[in-house]
């Protein structure tokens, strides 16, 4: 993988998790958000994308979002390299999402 197109967006100022982002050799952003719950939750999702497609990588058709609680399987990137065609294909496919509320 490229390193250079991995980054953490943290929603604040957490100098442990930039430590390990560093370690890792990837980049790593802080998002210092005044906000509390769902607002916090939106506020830091919309800096994020916003980072994304607007500076970071404004050329990149499609992004990768993961939480830092998640765990993907083994299929993760299958799953997507998979499905990407989908978004090609049709303009009024917004996502596509590996989100499952009955995991585990």
């Amino acid at each position: 993988a490229n390193k250079s197109l991995i980054t953490v967006v943290l929603d604040g100022a957490f100098p442990m998790q930039a430590a390990v982002a560093k370690l890792f050799g990837v980049n790593y952003h802080f998002n210092l958000i005044n906000s509390t719950g769902m607002y916090r939750i939106t506020e830091h999702y919309k800096y994020t994308l916003s980072a994304m497609f607007d500076t970071l990588y404004p050329d990149a058709p499609y992004i990768i979002l993961l939480e830092d609680d998640l765990e993907a399987s083994p299929d993760f990137f299958s799953f997507f390299s998979q499905t990407v065609y989908l978004m090609k294909k049709d303009d009024s496919i917004f996502c596509i999402s590996a989100w499952n509320d009955f995991l585990f």
